[in-house]
């Protein structure tokens, strides 16, 4: 699978799935991540984007996950379920079993099977998934409302599947013939646009969406082939660097480093909370809404998700900071630019935006980064969800 990230993710499918939203009254949990990964999300997993694929003659729902490289499928007698189901009856193989930090986990076993994307010419005849014959109750993963499947799409070395034909459903993609690069490339737009966004399954092209040319931006590589990953040296708000906890993408008891996560599962960015009370004391300072909100209204605003009515301020957008993100674009020779640190600089239009004809919403951020370490000293932040 590719080691480079485009940002922002602006490629074009040849097939275009969209962003579907589920409506949260169906999900009991929601979130992907492997038990590596012990950062919670608070609210921030209930958008995914699912599609469609057909296993085996049958025509599933599945989140694309990209904190697995797993891909489940729900087997006949999966306790707390009753959509659709594969036929498939487990023999003698090793059981295979994993969880995630919400307590959520499954039991199953691994087989090839036909994996099709409906009303598209991309299929295989030997896809590796994993049937699952067993889930936790509390917390399901899997669910016959809209989630009947897990697409895992980060790289093989995840993969819990014992199958070698191919380590996961991409993968299998790419073999066959059915994609022509062993991509995925994302179009995340915000807010009002949010339904313009897909996936691209085999990074096809660019095109002219979300008021953008769909060129790309900048190119990093992933650091570490096992989830997709970026490397990012130091933040900025405005000109000024922000001190980072030393816990910042590094785990001490160890004494490696983890990388920012990136998170299809997530609407949401995760901060140190020192980075983001800077860039609220920063926005409160520059006295850019008129009149100023009173404190209750500021609390409400940056730190419980509630929007803010446009007609009852005026905001100069010069006065406001911006946020900027130093990434090591890795060892990839970019003839674009050699640089080995890239700068992505958000703008108050990039992380204030309109959530609605006559509302303002903070915090939309371009990439869906969570960082892995949850210390105890120092707390981490969840920056608003764009929706």
């Amino acid at each position: 699978m590719l080691r480079l990230i485009l940002f922002l993710l602006q490629e074009v499918a040849a097939i275009q799935i969209p962003l579907l939203y589920p409506s949260t009254s169906h999900i009991q949990s929601n979130n992907r991540l492997s038990k590596r990964s012990p950062v919670e999300l608070d609210g921030a997993v209930t958008k995914c984007f699912i599609m469609k694929l057909n296993v085996n003659g049958v025509d599933l729902n599945f989140i694309v996950d990209s904190g697995s490289s797993n891909s489940i499928v729900p087997l006949l007698g999966l306790n707390h379920y009753n959509g659709p189901v594969l036929k498939y009856v487990p023999t003698t193989e090793d059981v295979l079993s994993d969880s995630y930090f919400d307590g959520s986990f499954w039991k199953g076993v691994s087989f090839t099977a036909t994996v099709s994307i409906p009303k598209t010419s991309i299929s295989t005849t030997d896809a590796p998934v994993i049937g699952i014959y067993q889930q936790s109750t509390r917390s399901l993963v899997l669910n016959d409302q809209w989630n009947h499947g897990i697409l895992g799409i980060a790289y093989p070395s995840l993969t819990h599947s014992k199958i070698t034909s191919g380590a996961t459903i991409i993968d299998s993609f790419y073999t066959s013939g059915s994609i022509k690069k062993n991509e995925v490339a994302f179009e995340l737009c915000s807010y009002e646009l949010s339904k313009q966004s897909y996936i691209d399954i085999g990074n096809t092209g660019t095109v002219s969406k979300c008021g953008t040319d769909g060129s790309p931006v900048v190119w990093v590589e992933t650091p570490i082939l096992n989830f997709l990953t970026v490397n990012i040296k130091s933040i900025w708000i405005n000109h000024q660097k922000v001190q980072l906890p030393s816990t910042f993408q590094y785990n001490p008891s160890g004494g490696i480093t983890l990388f920012s996560f990136i998170d299809t599962c997530a609407a949401k960015i995760l901060l140190p909370r020192i980075l983001v009370m800077e860039l609220v004391n920063e926005m409160i300072k520059s006295r850019a809404f008129q009149p100023r909100p009173n404190l209750q209204e500021l609390k409400l605003f940056y730190f419980q998700d509630y929007t803010m009515k446009l007609k009852e301020f005026t905001i100069d957008w010069k006065k406001l900071p911006t946020i900027s993100f130093l990434m090591s674009t890795g060892t990839a020779a970019l003839q674009k630019n050699p640089s080995s640190i890239v700068n992505i600089t958000l703008g108050p239009k990039d992380y204030l935006q309109k959530a609605g004809p006559k509302e303002c919403k903070y915090l939309e951020i371009c990439i869906c980064c969570r960082y892995w370490i949850r210390s105890k000293r120092d707390s981490w932040y969840i920056l608003h969800d764009p929706t």
